[in-house]
């Protein structure tokens, strides 16, 4: 049987914008857990980021998408996904470049989304980090 994935969203409460509440995964016998994803490429941090969040946000994002393609699984098979922020305000002021990467990258995937806001990252003006799982059947 292939993988199923579901969106739930609780009884009286109303759809999440651009995430679920929560996933349900039925006929899955391989997950894949994608490490945090920064700006960069070839799996390396950028030598130099990139002052503004939409920037770092969409090549992040991209190199998410390289991670699951490697494992197998397809950008329908991502479950959730963690977004750290150092910079809340930054986030919100770019949200619709940040909703153009997103659409270019996942299309109409919305997993189960957390975004946190962090003081730092581990690398030296990183923006933000992306993390995330997959079920890949």
């Amino acid at each position: 049987m292939a993988t199923e994935l579901k969106g739930i969203t609780p009884a009286g409460w109303k759809r999440g914008g651009g995430y679920q509440h929560a996933m349900v995964v039925e006929n899955c016998s391989r997950i894949a857990y994608i490490s945090g994803q920064v700006e960069g490429s070839g799996g390396r941090p950028a030598a130099a980021f990139s002052k503004d969040m939409a920037s770092q946000f969409a090549s992040a994002l991209a190199n998410f998408k390289t991670v699951v393609e490697a494992t197998g699984g397809t950008v329908r098979d991502i479950t959730s996904m963690t977004i750290y922020v150092t910079d809340g305000e930054s986030y919100r002021a770019n949200q619709k470049a940040i909703g153009e990467s997103w659409r270019r990258e996942l299309g109409d995937v919305y997993p189960a989304v957390t975004l946190v806001g962090v003081t730092e990252l581990f690398n030296v003006g990183a923006k933000v980090e992306i993390e995330g799982t997959v079920a890949l059947g």
